[in-house]
């Protein structure tokens, strides 16, 4: 029988997984070629924001279904696992437990993945991950966009910094289960890791090219918006 801390701690990677799943699925259909000519020429966070769903939704629900699948397993999880898969090491493990790393983790993905799906609903369908102007655009200057020029790329990096801490803390299925012993489990993190990074390292460029390409679109109207809204990412900052 599962224990209370390890039921506990499945509701919450479930409930991560979920955010997870919600914050890396496109909230609209791709744009249109026509409405992203308006942004000028594409770069390569155009070709990059086409994976992200499937990289980032396959890695979470893979790491989270091993994770839980340890924590209800048996009372002898390494034997029952090892016995259902023999080739794979990696799955085995010892106890898995609750950290407060890890609910700082899981706070983070929640605090950041709320913020992003809130953006989603704010801009609706103006919402796309590749940059594009429809016909009928009108500017958001309310909500989150009321706080900062580009919030969903700031609850982005709060949401996959919780996202990582989570998967690395201590008593994690990666920390504990084997794979972090293993030259093939931490090449595996280790991209995961650099990937997110990878992803970090867009965002100065992104911004500033929303905001040149608003500026042409609106004019005065983004003019007075970014002086009511003069930071792009952190209140008080930047």
């Amino acid at each position: 029988m599962t224990d209370p801390i390890s039921a506990i701690k499945v509701v919450l990677l479930f409930t991560a997984a979920t955010v997870s799943h919600r914050v890396h699925s496109p909230p609209t259909p791709p744009a249109k070629a026509a409405f992203m000519s308006k942004f000028g020429k594409g770069d390569e966070m155009d070709t990059v924001v086409q994976w992200v769903p499937i990289i980032g939704q396959v890695v979470v629900w893979s790491s989270t279904a091993c994770e839980i699948f340890v924590l209800v397993a048996p009372k002898n999880p390494s034997t029952f696992i090892a016995r259902l898969v023999p080739i794979s090491p990696l799955s085995t493990a010892p106890e898995l437990r609750l950290s407060p790393l890890f609910f700082i983790g899981w706070i983070l993905l929640v605090l950041g993945g709320g913020v992003r799906l809130w953006c989603f609903r704010r801009l609706g369908r103006l919402f796309t991950y590749r940059l594009s102007i429809a016909d009928d655009h009108h500017l958001i200057t309310t909500g989150p966009y009321s706080v900062v020029r580009h919030p969903s790329y700031m609850s982005w990096i709060v949401f996959a910094a919780g996202l990582l801490t989570m998967q690395m803390s201590p008593g994690s299925w990666f920390a504990e289960c084997g794979p972090s012993d293993s030259n093939l489990g931490c090449a595996v993190m280790a991209a995961w890791v650099v990937y997110n990074l990878y992803l970090y390292t867009f965002i100065p460029a992104r911004t500033r090219r929303e905001d040149e390409a608003l500026k042409r679109h609106f004019g005065d109207e983004w003019i007075r918006y970014s002086k009511q809204t003069p930071y792009k990412l952190v209140p008080g900052l930047y």
